[in-house]
């Protein structure tokens, strides 16, 4: 699926994007790359991305919210994802602005990662685990490779609603993504082992990422057709949530 999506994704874009909601803070009148930038800026904060820190990018994407992180901090970053167009589009970008030696791109199952115990000083997954068919699996991972203490940040879109355990696979937002409740995946961290040190609802300020993407959509359609066949006209009403 996401070498399909990704080269559509970027053409809307107008290049290589990261592939996440935004955070506005300007009643959206930031374009939804600017916003996707500043909300990996917050997460990048809160990891708490020290000179000599090893981070895993848990679900990289086509790796443009690690360069961002890279391009400004002294850190090692390894990005994963189960997409080979989105690696070669990755590690390209990473030699083009000369960051290579900071970041590297591997394609990794997240729920099955290769490294050893205690690899990582932190992590971050950006919208990824609810995509993944057993996100406590992946959970589980994360945890074993991140050294004692260390920090895992997390973005997810869910639902407020209190509730337990992690829904079947069948549980899908019209868009595909997983159904999740807020607490249903904060209990899955905390079964893994993570201590919940901070989290915040951020509705309020991502509330503008579906309509500017579904205009960005439409202004796109005869393209997106051309390319992949979608006789259907895209909008704001078809991909609202």
């Amino acid at each position: 699926m996401y070498d399909l999506v990704t080269p559509l994704l970027n053409s809307v874009a107008g290049g290589p994007c990261a592939i996440h909601h935004g955070y506005w803070e300007n009643d959206g009148r930031a374009s939804w790359q600017q916003a996707a930038d500043r909300l990996t800026d917050l997460v990048a904060e809160r990891t708490v991305l020290d000179g000599g820190v090893r981070l895993l990018d848990v679900g990289c994407g086509t790796g443009q919210p690690a360069l961002r992180v890279a391009r400004d901090n002294a850190i090692q970053i390894t990005g994963i994802t189960v997409s080979q167009v989105q690696v070669a589009i990755a590690a390209d970008c990473a030699r083009e602005r000369g960051l290579s030696h900071r970041v590297d791109f591997s394609c990794v199952d997240a729920m099955s990662l290769p490294y050893p115990d205690n690899a990582f000083d932190a992590a971050w997954a950006m919208q990824s685990l609810l995509e993944m068919s057993e996100p406590d699996r992946a959970i589980r991972e994360i945890l074993r490779v991140l050294k004692p203490g260390g920090i895992l940040g997390v973005t997810e879109v869910v639902k407020r609603e209190a509730g337990g355990g992690m829904p079947v696979s069948g549980d899908r937002w019209p868009t595909g993504l997983r159904i999740c409740l807020a607490e249903q995946l904060l209990e899955s961290l905390r079964a893994a082992g993570f201590e919940i040190l901070d989290w915040e609802d951020v509705s309020s300020r991502t509330r503008y990422f579906m309509p500017q993407f579904a205009e960005e959509l439409a202004a796109h359609q005869h393209g997106i057709a051309d390319r992949y066949g979608l006789l259907s006209p895209l909008g704001r009403r078809g991909l609202r949530l």
